[in-house]
């Protein structure tokens, strides 16, 4: 199997920085607020080769790797993608599967409910897709928007949970 070794996201100013790190001669809100400071692409190496994939707001929003080291995780975007709209690639750039999102065949889900992945995170090993959920309420002024998050361990990335998430 191979390894992905060196995953960084680039910014839009040059910047290579492994996810999720703000630097720290750079104030935080000039980081979350110059666009300078998004990333543009991620790049890793895998069996002396590099890869570079970008974040164009469709193909990728955000990008993982993986606990095991071996795979990253893509969120694609709801509108060109639909429910389904995370990737797994391989360490070559090769797609692995599509996760499928596990709402549509839960006891939440409801006829007309709109849904996606909303983010990726992981935690203590665990890959947590989180699902956004859009709701119209017949008559009333406002809709239903609940969140949920579906749980998976790495390894095969079969699902472990899925959990109403209470808005914060």
């Amino acid at each position: 199997m191979n390894m992905i070794k060196n995953f960084v996201f680039i910014l839009h100013n040059g910047i290579r920085t492994p996810p999720g790190v703000f630097l720290t001669d750079v104030p935080l809100l000039q980081q979350i607020n110059d666009p300078d400071f998004h990333p543009k692409t991620y790049e890793w190496e895998s069996d002396g080769k590099i890869f570079t994939r970008p974040i164009d707001g469709c193909e990728t929003l955000t990008a993982h790797l993986l606990p095991d080291g071996s795979r990253i995780a893509v969120l694609q975007n709801e509108n060109t993608y639909g429910p389904d709209n995370v990737a797994i690639l391989d360490a070559t750039n090769g797609l692995c599967q599509r996760i499928t999102n596990p709402y549509r065949n839960s006891r939440f889900f409801v006829a007309g409910d709109r849904f996606w992945f909303d983010s990726i995170s992981i935690n203590q090993g665990e890959i947590i897709l989180h699902i956004q959920v859009h709701r119209e309420l017949p008559g009333k002024p406002y809709d239903f928007t609940p969140s949920y998050m579906a749980t998976y361990k790495p390894a095969l990335l079969k699902l472990i949970q899925l959990e109403w998430r209470p808005q914060t």
